[in-house]
């Protein structure tokens, strides 16, 4: 029986969008990135649960600029933040990972230390939850990863990385109307299956914590309330409720939340795999089932069922058509 993982994904990277370049003259460029400070790295409020280790290491973060350029110019933000190294303007280069390209992270990322924004965030949630231990996470935010400045829905820029560890731990932050409004995407090992021996494994996240062994990816939702990370899925981005008819006609286990704007617009969409007309072909002959009668065709999208797009607005996830933030 072919994987439901392996066919999402296959279907949901064919739906990302085609990256696109921001261009602007070259002396805006260059007076924008004269323009551009980023503060020195200051005290971080310190993380609960984490060792002296973990918060020096946190502490030594570029910090995000208060201020996005004005006109955007790509990678100013990076550059300004000392990232290794940023692709040449005129080309893109290829995504660092598979799970990187399924979430969009096309757009030329740079290479350098994660903004301390993203980092914090990593390391406070809990091992319970992502299953990987807070000491793999201190070593990866040592190390230089993959990361974009996109351009948000406030004055400060939104980052999107997908850090190197297995299959790849997608972060991506929403910056708020207000700074107490801004959310955190998260997408890693969260769903543990040691306990489903039926799941398929395509995809699986094989781990050392002592809480979970097998895991796949699932995408959360937090922010810091009270000088805590709070899981808040629940709140901005439930699942969508599904007609008898579409719940009948969705392979099992194959509900997603479609990343492959990300890196591009603050959009988010549920995505779902139609069960195959030929039960127990391979995946690269899965043929879909018709749409449910009564079901608009535009809803199919190649293989999947594609739900209504969710694009954020500075508080909430709002249903809504998507905008292009960067125009």
């Amino acid at each position: 029986m072919p994987s439901v993982t392996a066919l999402w994904r296959r279907s949901v990277v064919k739906l990302a969008l085609a990256g696109f370049a921001v261009v602007a003259p070259s002396a805006a460029a260059r007076l924008t990135e004269e323009l551009l400070t980023v503060p020195s790295p200051a005290s971080v409020r310190p993380l609960p649960s984490a060792d002296s280790a973990a918060q020096a290491v946190l502490a030594a973060l570029p910090t995000a600029p208060t201020q996005s350029p004005r006109p955007w110019v790509t990678h100013a933000v990076e550059k300004a933040m000392q990232a290794q190294w940023c692709p040449d303007a005129n080309r893109d280069s290829p995504p660092p990972s598979e799970r990187a390209a399924g979430t969009a992270l096309l757009h030329k990322p740079c290479l350098g230390l994660l903004p301390q924004n993203l980092g914090r965030v990593l390391l406070a949630i809990p091992e319970s939850a992502i299953h990987i231990s807070q000491q793999t996470r201190t070593q990866l935010l040592r190390e230089p990863q993959p990361y974009l400045a996109v351009k948000g829905r406030s004055d400060r820029p939104d980052f999107i990385t997908t850090v190197d560890f297995l299959e790849g731990i997608t972060l991506r932050s929403f910056e708020g109307t207000t700074p107490a409004d801004t959310i955190y995407l998260v997408e890693g090992p969260f769903r543990c299956i040691d306990d489903a021996p039926l799941v398929p494994r395509e995809g699986e996240y094989v781990l050392a914590a002592g809480s979970c062994r097998s895991a796949l990816a699932d995408t959360r939702l937090y922010k810091w309330s009270s000088g805590a990370l709070a899981d808040v899925t629940a709140e901005y981005l439930p699942a969508p409720r599904l007609s008898a008819a579409e719940q009948a006609a969705l392979a099992p286990d194959s509900l997603r939340m479609d990343l492959t704007q990300l890196s591009q617009a603050p959009v988010l969409r549920w995505s779902a795999l139609l069960k195959s007309r030929y039960p127990g072909a391979t995946p690269d002959d899965y043929t879909p089932i018709d749409m449910p009668a009564g079901m608009s065709p535009s809803r199919q999208l190649d293989r999947t069922l594609a739900f209504d797009a969710l694009e954020w607005d500075g508080v909430k996830f709002s249903n809504q058509a998507p905008t292009n933030p960067t125009e």
